[in-house]
């Protein structure tokens, strides 16, 4: 297993499945075992966002935590 996924696991579900409402069976689907994973920190080391990318070269499920969301921080 990719060793992002687990960190990227709490940012999902918050965002997704908490906030968007995305059914927590449909989050985790059969990709995620065959996909790259990105979590981007805040300076303390906590993940912050996240984001996979597909075998196929796609990115996807890619969001951050509310509070991180429009401060730049992705285009650094």
């Amino acid at each position: 297993m990719d060793k992002a996924l687990p960190l990227a696991r709490p940012v999902r579900e918050e965002v997704f499945v908490a906030e968007q409402k995305v059914p927590l069976e449909l989050e985790w689907d059969e990709w995620d075992e065959r996909s790259d994973h990105a979590v981007a920190h805040d300076a303390s080391g906590r993940a912050i966002g996240t984001a996979r990318l597909l075998p196929d070269g796609r990115i996807g499920r890619m969001r951050s935590f509310a509070k991180w969301r429009r401060r730049g921080w992705a285009l650094r």
